[in-house]
Formats: structure tokens, C-alpha cells, sequence
């Protein structure tokens, strides 16, 4: 659960709802409650009734698919250029996804019934959001093949750019157990990677923490996805 949460006095941190006219933009605001979004916290679970809407203001969300065996794989990343629990918006009654916080850090949130009735009204934002449904849509299809077909260095290289490109820092709190969680890889084989990684100058870890060195090293070791989805997602 978030730790703790006030009243909103604004919404100009996420980028999607910086893009709505003032009046919509307002009418949201008096709904919005500030969270403080702890690592590793599930917003929801696959399969479970959405409870509430988050908008992301310096909080990094990833969306994990779940099997059978308790295994998880990241498909998607949501910083705050989006919105995680669009379950409203496409009128679906369980979630598809899990949420977790891969990046610790505030959320703007909504009540999801509240949400869904705001949606009635068809303004701006309904235009936005399915404007950012195709985005991460385009994400989840990318993660899928990227998942497959590269490599487990080129996908940590990836989410590794991506996670500072939402954070909007170097130092990103993470471990190896929840890095390899989200790369849907082993421990040991996640610690092979960063290991090399550290001894190539590019990152430097420390208890809980990784930073980033040399984003110009890293970025020949990502796979296209990376740039595809960034593409995307600076074009939306």
C-alpha cells in the first residue's frame, strides 16, 4: 500500500496530464490524492479488480505478466509520461497485469469509479488516453518479442536506459533480486550481466543502489527496442 497520501494541489509533474486544458485539468485535480509509492509495492494484481488510477509524478510502475509457476516477466514500463490502471478507460473488470513500483517515488491517484465517470464526458483526456493506449500497447507488443529474441545483456541494457530515462537521475535503488525479477532471468544470471557491466566503468553498484556511469557505454548494448519504444513514446 502507498505510505502515506495528502490532498493534490496540482498534476503539472505528469507529462500526459500536462496536456489538458485547464478547466479538465482542475476538475481532475480536486479528485487526485498525492501517494508516496514504496518499491516493490503491487498497485494490483493480474486478475484482480482495479481499485484505483495512478498518474506517476516521479514514481517508475512496471507491468509484470504473471504464470502459472509464480514467474514474472516485465512487459511494460510506466513513468510519468503515462497512467497505470486504464482498466476503466477500456472498460475491462479485472486487470491483465500486475503493477509493481520498480522505482520508488509520488503517484497522483483517483478513485477508478471516479475515474470511469470523468471518462463519460468524452473531453481531451479520453483523447489522450487512447492516443496513449496505442503507445503502450506498441510497448507490450515490442516487450514480447524482445523478450524472446534478445538477449538477457541487451534487454538489461535496455530497461537499465529506460529506468533512468523515467527517473530522471543516475542513482536508481534497485537490487539484483528485483532487477532480475523484472528481466524475468535468474539471480545469478542477472548478476553475470552486472557484473560485467561494473567492470567495464558503465555502472556502479552498491547496497541497494545502481548507478549509472557511462549512459553512452550502455547504449550500444540495448537492443532496438529500446530506441523503437522511446520513439513511440516521444512521438505520442
Amino acid at each position: 500500500m502507498p505510505k502515506s497520501s495528502h490532498r493534490a494541489g496540482g498534476s503539472g509533474k505528469n507529462r500526459l496530464l500536462a496536456h489538458l486544458a485547464n478547466d479538465e485539468r482542475e476538475a481532475l485535480a480536486s479528485k487526485f490524492e498525492t501517494v508516496s509509492l514504496l518499491r516493490g509495492t503491487a498497485l494490483y494484481e493480474q486478475g484482480s479488480a482495479v481499485a484505483f488510477v495512478y498518474f506517476p509524478l516521479s514514481a517508475v510502475i512496471s507491468l509484470l505478466t504473471i504464470l502459472e509457476d509464480g514467474s514474472s516477466v516485465q512487459v511494460a514500463t510506466v513513468g510519468n509520461e503515462g497512467v497505470v490502471g486504464l482498466t476503466a478507460y477500456l472498460e475491462l473488470e479485472r486487470a491483465v497485469v500486475t503493477a509493481v513500483v520498480q522505482l520508488p517515488g509520488e503517484a497522483l491517484r483517483i478513485d477508478a469509479r471516479q475515474f470511469a465517470a470523468i471518462l463519460t464526458a468524452r473531453g481531451r483526456l479520453h483523447g489522450l488516453l487512447a492516443r496513449y493506449t496505442r503507445a503502450l500497447l506498441w510497448q507490450i507488443t515490442r516487450s514480447a518479442g524482445c523478450n524472446r529474441f534478445h538477449s538477457l545483456k541487451q534487454r538489461c541494457a535496455r530497461w537499465l536506459l529506460s529506468a533512468q530515462d523515467r527517473a530522471m537521475k543516475d542513482d536508481l535503488p534497485l537490487t539484483h533480486e528485483f532487477l532480475s525479477g523484472m528481466l524475468g532471468a535468474s539471480r545469478q544470471a542477472t548478476g553475470v550481466i552486472i557484473d560485467r557491466l561494473e567492470k567495464g566503468r558503465l555502472i556502479q553498484t552498491s547496497r541497494g543502489t545502481l548507478k549509472i556511469l557511462n549512459r553512452h557505454g550502455i547504449e550500444p548494448l540495448a537492443c532496438e527496442c529500446y530506441w523503437a519504444v522511446k520513439g513511440e513514446g516521444d512521438s505520442f
